[in-house]
């Protein structure tokens, strides 16, 4: 008998293992990079565990709790911290967890407000640093802000550039100068600093950025 050969073909099933894939890395952000002393800082999260209690921290302290949804996510809002007008602004560290999950982000918290130091002196002569803060918090391009002279009866005198605000909340700093750039008469003068070339009043309806302080001038040396 004539054998046969027989060509058995054998087809490996190959097996593939497949890791589950990973979950997104746990993310928050803030929704501005600077908040106003005692205003609402907005924070919101994604890549949390479903359905779980987020604690919110701020600089290590807990500040609150969101719950995350279905898909991980979650939107929260606390007070901002105080901030003295000597402190002038100061850095925040915001995180959030779920107790396995962790992410955390930074911004800042300003006061609104402007000055000239010294306070006091002969105002003919007397040379001061004007400083300002909390000026680019409606956000934006850098805002240039100018100081307006209003005279005793309330016509301006005079309009000075200081400069640029800087940094996310919008402070400066100026170098020494003559507090009263012209010869100032005796009475209560207007300085208003804002962030308009040309001057406008400001008031609690002001839809600009705006700061007045009096300067009284008892005597002229």
């Amino acid at each position: 008998m004539r054998a046969r050969n027989r060509t058995i073909l054998l087809a490996a099933r190959g097996l593939v293992a497949v890791a589950p894939a990973a979950a997104d890395a746990a993310t928050i952000q803030l929704n501005r990079p600077c908040y106003l002393t005692g205003g609402v800082v907005g924070v919101s999260g994604s890549g949390f565990a479903p359905n779980a209690p987020v604690t919110i921290n701020q600089n290590g302290q807990q500040i609150g709790t969101a719950q995350a949804d279905a898909l991980g996510s979650f939107q929260g809002s606390y007070s901002a911290p105080e901030v003295s007008e000597t402190e002038r602004q100061t850095d925040i560290d915001v995180s959030a967890t779920d107790g396995t999950n962790t992410a955390s982000t930074a911004g800042k918290v300003s006061a609104f407000n402007a000055d000239f130091s010294p306070a006091s002196g002969n105002p003919r002569t007397l040379r001061v640093n004007f400083k300002a803060d909390g000026f680019n918090l409606l956000g934006g391009k850098a805002s240039t802000i100018y100081l307006h002279y209003i005279a005793p009866g309330g016509k301006r005198k005079m309009t000075k550039r200081l400069g640029k605000a800087q940094g996310a909340c919008g402070q400066i700093s100026t170098s020494k100068r003559k507090l009263f750039p012209f010869s100032a008469k005796r009475g209560t003068w207007r300085l208003q600093w804002d962030t308009r070339k040309t001057y406008k009043k400001c008031t609690r309806e002001s839809d600009f950025l705006c700061f007045v302080r009096e300067v009284k001038i008892f005597r002229i040396g």
